[in-house]
């Protein structure tokens, strides 16, 4: 077993606990991959489409539930922009629309993707 939020890789709308809830541990890359972050941002794209993408990161991921052998991998973490007028309530504060897509780095397949208030 790991430690929760241990050593893991921060990426940008996403925290540890809510990647954990998920099921998804990014932890520093180990090893070179064989395909770059350009051959992930099409896979990601296709797996949530409409999305804009805001970081790319060289992670090692781990399924935090299943187990089984760790992967390196690419994560791709998308935003939607924010559906509806802002202005109508301003007091409320909505997270915009998100998603974060796990490519294989070695095979260039899709591992996982999780999306959140997709419009």
């Amino acid at each position: 077993q790991f430690v929760r939020g241990y050593g893991t890789v921060s990426v940008d709308r996403w925290t540890a606990d809510e990647l954990d809830a998920a099921c998804i541990r990014l932890e520093p890359a180990l090893g070179t991959p064989l395909l770059w972050a350009d051959a992930a941002v099409p896979v990601a794209t296709q797996a949530v489409p409409g999305a804009h993408v805001r970081e790319v990161v060289l992670v090692t991921f781990r399924d935090a539930c299943n187990g089984g052998k760790p992967r390196l991998a690419w994560a791709v973490v998308l935003q939607w922009a924010a559906a509806g007028d802002s202005a109508a309530s301003p007091s409320v504060l909505t997270r915009p629309p998100r998603a974060i897509v796990i490519v294989d780095a070695i095979s260039g397949d899709l591992i996982v993707s999780r999306a959140e208030g997709q419009p």
